[in-house]
């Protein structure tokens, strides 16, 4: 999957292969429709993916949750699983590995793990 970047080059996305499952199974699902969010109204593709975003955190309850924020949570899980932060920066198309970790957040989990590693390390 690609998209285009803020200063419009094209950059490839991984999916992992639970999305893509997702996708093929809402392909499907929508007879063919190439366009996985559409007005459930019209049956058109949305222009904007922020409004249908906000529509759907209505529909569903949600409040305060910005589009971006999904950035964040991405990183924060990634981080959270492992996953070195030079491969999460390039994932997020970061420019610099500080601007990555002001996205991924540590969790409780992993300040306690990291406290317990250091009390049970043996020199």
């Amino acid at each position: 999957m690609f998209s285009l970047t803020k200063n419009g080059k094209k950059k490839t996305i991984p999916m992992s292969s639970k999305l893509r499952q997702t996708l093929l199974e809402l392909y499907k699902i929508k007879n063919n429709n190439k366009y996985v969010f559409t007005n459930p109204y019209t049956g058109t593709k949305y222009n904007d993916i922020k409004k249908c975003f906000k529509t759907v955190c209505k529909l569903a309850g949600v409040k305060n949750l910005r589009f971006h924020d999904l950035r964040h949570t991405g990183a924060t899980r990634m981080v959270a699983a492992g996953v070195p932060l030079p491969v999460v920066k390039q994932i997020l198309n970061h420019a610099s590995i500080q601007t990555t970790m002001r996205y991924a957040h540590t969790m409780r989990e992993q300040e306690i793990s990291a406290v317990e590693a250091l009390a049970n390390f043996n020199a």
